[in-house]
């Protein structure tokens, strides 16, 4: 056969070193270059044969197609296949690349050295190719020559002598036509094609599929079905029909499956438990059950295996093994979250560090402190415990926010888990919202009342030992009322002249602010703008009562500024007519300062001259009856690991909390007492616990029940505020 695919690989034909016995071989018959030239040779009946001979391992190798012409054999290569088939007479070889038996028509023969592929040949024994088909192969040492002697084919019958040719006749008009064969491959790098070996020829053939080509493919012996480009695999039996134009019109596929256990697998062949024997092909591949491709030696003896082959034959293309099981999923779990050393709130500056506790060898842990820092990666110290650290950054403010985290492993990771604790970070000083009196103020009072209010905008609320007042160099802290909303301070026969004030602030933070300022004190002397400045409340206001500031000046004021403690309530100028007095009237507001406030007035006769005169008794604020309840968690909300208890009641009445837990294990209810705590309400009527551990030895509780008790001076029950918190 000269049918070659273009490129034919070379074939080197390995010889299996027999030498020859005795003397009897009869040199004077072999060519001269066998004693003029060094060896190793090949002479086939007395021709040698004008190819590279080359050793390897003590046989020799020789070019596959003119060893086989020497033997006037005709060879086929099947690319695809990696096969060779050599036919001679009524013998027929088929050998294999890296398969250790071969084909003599029908019975196996075992080879010493497999074909193989050595660069861009082929390579096989000598022995065997030349035995098979009835020659004799022997071995000159001496020569370093291998003698094949085999008999010649039969000659054919000279043909027959031409006869005229016949009248030519019309060609058939063109037929559809119908090929068979079996799938090699596909490619769709140039469309739609399927390589194939076509049944009739042998040969590998490339087909073109048009966008109209109808797929069906099915198990044999079953009905077919429609079917994509992609369902079409490797040693499905191709039915391909075409047109009398040409065109590819329908793919049929079938193919064949077996299902069973491994009972031996050696030699290219696989035997089941059940005596089913296959051969596999050289493209053979192995794959899981999820469809992922595994070696060929995850193909066991005892395993299930479903085999795919192609119908009419025992060639196996492809072998499904079980996948193996996944392996167990780690579940990344978070155990707690919170800050570490954390004392105080933080100033611009400081160091924040985060400590989470989960899952040991997460790929990732990061937090997040509520929403002013984001995406702090964590890094593991030990197994489970993750450490994270920052520097706190200017313009940063947040109070008792939570801290947040999530931990990765893989591709899962939690959801995000909330500390217990919040953390405060103020990097803002406090402020001074008023200062009475003002500066450059003119007192005619000896023993003006000096106060400030003051804020802090970080949040984290003022320190109040921080706070120092200083009156002409003299510390009189320790003389003044301090609250976190200001300080007030009453002077005593202050000289006359000037008087130097400094107020010094810090936040819980350590953010620090300063005011000073100067008055003078006038000499009697000196003129009087104000002669007198009261009020008509008589008794404490609540929010939406309102008070009477009056005044009677000595001046015509360009200015007026009315004070009710810090705050500025009115800035009116102009007089009753009938009195020649001045009055403003103020509603008391719901968020005013409980307590005594003073009230002053400053006087601005020009840009540069101002009294400040004090009323001599305070106006007393104070706040609405609270309605007892509690406020803070909501009814029926989710109780937090720790639990703070909030609400309102009448301003320093005591109230005392009991937390309760129930639990049911099986059908058995248990309950019991969390904690309990007496606590008393400020002067806003704000009442509110520490924060409480819920926890119980028993697990997790189903509810919670807080109870608080409005108590009277001897501890009896006045009144009582119920709710119920959820915990699972």
């Amino acid at each position: 056969m000269r049918n070659l695919v273009t490129g034919l690989f070379l074939l080197f034909i390995v010889v299996a070193l027999a030498p020859l016995s005795g003397r009897a071989q009869d040199l004077a018959a072999l060519p001269a270059e066998v004693y003029n030239t060094p060896g190793p040779h090949v002479v086939v009946n007395g021709k040698l044969l004008n190819a590279p001979v080359q050793r390897l391992k003590g046989s020799l190798l020789l070019p596959m197609r003119a060893v086989f012409e020497a033997l006037q054999a005709q060879v086929r290569w099947f690319p695809a296949a990696q096969q060779i088939t050599a036919a001679r007479g009524d013998v027929t070889v088929q050998l294999w690349i890296n398969r250790g038996v071969a084909i003599v028509n029908d019975r196996e023969i075992p080879l010493a050295v497999p074909p193989t592929l050595y660069g861009a040949s082929t390579y096989v024994p000598l022995r065997f190719p030349a035995e098979a088909f009835g020659g004799e192969v022997k071995w000159n040492e001496a020569l370093s020559t291998a003698i094949i002697t085999i008999a010649p084919l039969v000659a054919s019958a000279p043909e027959p002598a031409p006869t005229p040719a016949p009248t030519p006749t019309p060609a058939p008009a063109p037929q559809p036509t119908t090929l068979t064969g079996v799938l090699f491959g596909k490619n769709t790098e140039v469309g739609r094609a399927l390589l194939y070996q076509n049944s009739d020829t042998g040969d590998l053939a490339l087909v073109q599929l048009a966008p109209e080509t109808m797929i069906q493919r099915g198990k044999v012996d079953t009905p077919l079905q429609p079917a994509a480009f992609a369902d079409l695999q490797p040693g499905d039996r191709l039915t391909l029909k075409r047109d009398a134009a040409g065109k590819l019109t329908t793919v049929a596929a079938t193919y064949a499956a077996a299902v069973g256990k491994v009972a031996g697998i050696a030699n290219n062949k696989l035997l089941l438990q059940d005596g089913g024997l296959y051969q596999l092909q050289p493209q053979a591949r192995a794959v899981d059950t999820n469809g992922k491709e595994v070696a060929l030696t995850e193909v066991t003896v005892g395993k299930e295996v479903s085999l795919n082959f192609t119908p009419g034959t025992t060639l196996i293309w492809q072998i499904t093994v079980p996948a193996a099981p996944a392996p167990a999923v780690t579940l990344p779990k978070i155990i707690s979250v919170g800050p570490v050393n954390y004392g105080k709130p933080l100033k611009a500056g400081d160091e924040l560090t985060i400590q989470v506790s989960g899952t040991p060898g997460a790929a990732a842990v990061t937090a997040r402190v509520g929403d002013v820092i984001a995406n702090l990666p964590l890094v593991e110290q030990e197994p489970g415990r993750y450490i994270g650290k920052t520097t706190i950054g200017p313009n940063t403010n947040a109070a008792e926010v939570p801290i947040f985290a999530v931990l990765r492993i893989g591709a899962t990771q939690t959801a995000e888990v909330r500390s217990a604790q919040g953390v405060t970070i103020d990097t803002t000083p406090p402020r001074f919202d008023v200062l009475i009196p003002g500066q450059d103020a003119q007192l005619i009072d000896r023993g003006p009342a000096i106060s400030a209010a003051f804020s802090d905008p970080g949040g984290s609320g003022i320190d109040l030992a921080a706070v120092k007042l200083t009156l002409n160099g003299a510390d009189v802290t320790k003389d003044a009322v301090i609250t976190a909303q200001g300080i007030n301070y009453k002077a005593q026969n202050l000289p006359f002249g000037l008087a130097q004030l400094r107020i010094e602030v810090a936040d819980q933070a350590g953010n620090p602010a300063a005011a000073a300022w100067s008055v003078n004190i006038a000499a009697p002397t000196q003129p009087v703008y104000i002669t007198s400045l009261t009020h008509d409340a008589a008794a404490p206001l609540q929010p939406g009562q309102t008070v009477k500031l009056t005044a009677k000046l000595a001046v015509i004021p360009a200015r007026l500024e009315w004070y009710l403690g810090q705050q500025l309530v009115s800035t009116a100028v102009t007089p009753d007519p009938a009195t020649q007095t001045y009055h403003v009237t103020y509603t008391i507001k719901p968020d005013d300062l409980i307590g005594d406030r003073r009230v002053s007035l400053r006087c601005y006769i020009d840009d540069t001259r101002n009294q400040v005169v004090f009323a001599e008794k305070p106006v007393t604020v104070a706040a609405l009856p609270a309605k007892f309840a509690v406020t803070t968690p909501p009814d029926k909300a989710k109780a937090p690991a720790m639990l703070t208890v909030a609400g309102t009641a009448a301003p320093k009445s005591r109230v005392r909390v009991t937390v309760n837990y129930t639990s049911v294990v099986l059908i058995v209810a248990l309950q019991g007492e969390v904690a309990k705590v007496t606590v008393t309400a400020g002067d806003d009527g704000v009442w509110q616990t520490q924060p409480i551990d819920i926890t119980v030895p028993l697990g997790t509780p189903d509810t919670y029940t807080v109870n608080a008790e409005l108590l009277n001076d001897n501890d009896v029950v006045i009144e009582t505020s119920t709710i119920t918190l959820t915990a699972k």
